[in-house]
């Protein structure tokens, strides 16, 4: 793996976290009253916080390869890619925080 790899591996990786993110996520009222969601907070937390960072440092990546290496509609897409899952991770980390 190098640098020019990262960015496609982090979106790969991406997809399973963020449907990871989905499904555990759901909120289910218990019998008594209390809310809870199929993982565990932290497990959720973890989970948002390795996809933003590793998305983030995917699109710094690829915009530094588009300034270096010229315009490209794939470099492009691929880092527009890498900022939608990382502001997505970022609105999940939002919304679990304070829960």
């Amino acid at each position: 793996m190098n640098r020019h790899n990262f960015p496609f591996i982090a979106l790969a990786i991406s997809v399973p976290l963020a449907l990871a993110l989905l499904a555990g996520g759901q909120l289910t009222t218990g019998a008594d009253g209390e809310r809870s969601t199929g993982l565990p907070l932290l497990t959720l937390l973890a989970i948002g916080e390795f996809g933003l960072l590793v998305n983030l440092i995917a699109a710094g990546l690829s915009v530094q390869r588009l300034i270096d290496g010229g315009w490209d509609r794939g470099r492009a897409a691929v880092a527009a890619g890498c900022a939608i899952f990382s502001l997505a991770f970022l609105s999940q980390l939002i919304r679990w925080w304070p829960l």
